[in-house]
Order: C-alpha cells, then sequence, then structure tokens
C-alpha cells in the first residue's frame, strides 16, 4: 500500500501543470523523511539457504542533500551528495527460534549521484520536473541487534534513483520546491559467525521540501539603438512631431519667406498670364511655385 500512495504522488508530479534558469548554474539544499523498505536477508548455513530467514523492519528516519548543477534549458545535470538514516525498529526471525523483538541499531546511505532532470513550465513561476541519476552509494548495517540476531555489514557499490518534483520562483534567484525520490543502493551481503547472508539491495521514499538559489547567467544583449535622423537639407525644413507646437523664431532671424500659392482660377491661364515669381515676392532669394502649365489652346 505505502508503494501505491508514493507511485500516486510520483504521477501527480509530472502531471502538473507547467526547471533553476535557462542558462544559469545553481546550488541547493534539501531535507525530508525517509520511507526505507524493511529488509529480508537469506542466510546460508553451510550450503543449506534459508530465503527471507531474517527480517528487519525499520522505522521512519531522514534524508538530506546537498546538489550543485547547470540549467541547459530544457535539461538540467547536477551533482548530489546524500545521507540518509533509518534506526531499526524489529527483527523477525520466520526461521528457527521464531519471534519478533526490538532491535537497537540503524541503517545508513551515503550517496554521490549525477542526476539528468527535466523542466516543464515557467521557470520563473511555477513549474514541474522529472528524471533519474546514477551513481554510487555506500550502505552500512550499523550493530542491528537483538538477544537472537546481530548484524553488522557495509556494503558499496552501483546505485539509482528516480526524481519528480514541484517549484516555485519566490525571488529572481531563489526556488522553495517539494520532491518525491525513490532509491536504490547496491546490494548488501555479509558474513556473521561463519553463517553467510544476503540482504538484498536497499530501497527507499524521500519526500524533501528543497531550497535552490540561481547563481545568475549571461544576460540578454540589448535592443539596438534606433536609427539616427535623416540629415537636414539646407533650404527645407526639419519634420516635426504635428503635436508640438511650433519652434518660437530665434531673435535676429529673417522673417519667414511667404510661399505663394497659385489660385485655381491660373490654372486655366496660358503659361504667360501666371504672375512673376519676382514680383509676388520680390524681398525672397528662393521662392518655390507649384502650378500645373497647361498646353496652349492655340
Amino acid at each position: 500500500m505505502k508503494h501505491v500512495a508514493f507511485a500516486a504522488l510520483a504521477a501527480a508530479m509530472i502531471a502538473a501543470p507547467a526547471a533553476a534558469r535557462d542558462g544559469q548554474a545553481y546550488i541547493g539544499v534539501e531535507g525530508g523523511l525517509l520511507f526505507p523498505d524493511d529488509i529480508g536477508m537469506d542466510v546460508d548455513d553451510d550450503g543449506d539457504t534459508i530465503d527471507d530467514a531474517i527480517e528487519i523492519d525499520l522505522e521512519n528516519g531522514f534524508d538530506v542533500d546537498l546538489v550543485a548543477g547547470y540549467d541547459f534549458g530544457l535539461i538540467r545535470a547536477e551533482g548530489e551528495l546524500g545521507y540518509k538514516r533509518a534506526s531499526a525498529d524489529e527483527v523477525n526471525i520466520l526461521d528457527g527460534p521464531s519471534g519478533i523483538s526490538d532491535a537497537d541499531g540503524y541503517v545508513q546511505v551515503l550517496s554521490l549521484m549525477g542526476n539528468a532532470l527535466f523542466d516543464f513550465g515557467n521557470p520563473d513561476g511555477f513549474s514541474a520536473y522529472a528524471g533519474g541519476g546514477l551513481g554510487i552509494a555506500r550502505v552500512r548495517l550499523n550493530d542491528i541487534e537483538n538477544p537472537l540476531v546481530q548484524v553488522d555489514a557495509k556494503e558499496s557499490g552501483l546505485a539509482w534513483q528516480f526524481i519528480a518534483g514541484v517549484r516555485y520562483a519566490v525571488a529572481s534567484n531563489i526556488d522553495l520546491g517539494a520532491k518525491y525520490r525513490y532509491f536504490v543502493g547496491p546490494r548488501i551481503e555479509g558474513e556473521e559467525e561463519g553463517i553467510e547472508f544476503d540482504a538484498g539491495r536497499f530501497k527507499s521514499h524521500s519526500l524533501l521540501a528543497t531550497l535552490t538559489f540561481n547563481l545568475g547567467g549571461v544576460e540578454a544583449a540589448p535592443p539596438p539603438p534606433p536609427p539616427p535622423p535623416p540629415p537636414s537639407v539646407p533650404g527645407v525644413p526639419e519634420a516635426r512631431n504635428p503635436s508640438e507646437p511650433p519652434a518660437a523664431p530665434q531673435p535676429g532671424s529673417p522673417d519667414p519667406v511667404p510661399v505663394p500659392v497659385v489660385p485655381p482660377s491660373w490654372l486655366d491661364k496660358p503659361e504667360a498670364a501666371l504672375p512673376d515669381p519676382e514680383a509676388a515676392a520680390p524681398n525672397s532669394a528662393a521662392t518655390i511655385w507649384l502650378y500645373r502649365v497647361l498646353p496652349d489652346p492655340t
């Protein structure tokens, strides 16, 4: 039942509506509850193998991690240093002097993992992620004992994990979130008083709170400046915004030259009948005339 609940939670996290910011490095700290699977031990006594002869029930423990990585956009790559610990609760002897009794001791796991995570959603708001990791772990059964059983063993080897989580950007460089992890460690084998045992692989589920600090990245280039205005042409006034009032004339500047307008009635007259530009504006050095020259009706 416990496995089904955790699988449902992981699926909900992945399906959450839309992982550090694009092009930035980040560091983070994580911590929360550890839910270890019970350990079933196969015993080999003088060639006689007894499957699940001993079962060690573990209490819930804690799981803490330090992570550092880089966000490439859709994919993040990170390194993770983790520590897990859970105390032994009971030892159940299924073969031999049967019975359940309280036990002392604990299980601890030290791991170094490399993770690849896929981000979904808005990195500046709410986002989700999922992925996996591969690395090495050292698992130790530290003096787990009761009046009939004593186990002390350690093993290092390959470990892997599945990860899913959600997070929210509370500031431009800080994310808060929640994370689920399913972890599988190396197989634990050993020998006690001439009896060999195989405890299988250490397996656990974790629910963690996460705090991530983004270290910044390359800022986008600023937009190019607007093009310069076209050069002014002598004798042609510069264009201005129609909403702005015309500039006041400077003291000592000459009066503006009037531009004669050709009356419409002149358009029907021969070219010779048009007024003399110099007579219309005798004081102007240059006068612009606009007119249409009609063909001579004769």
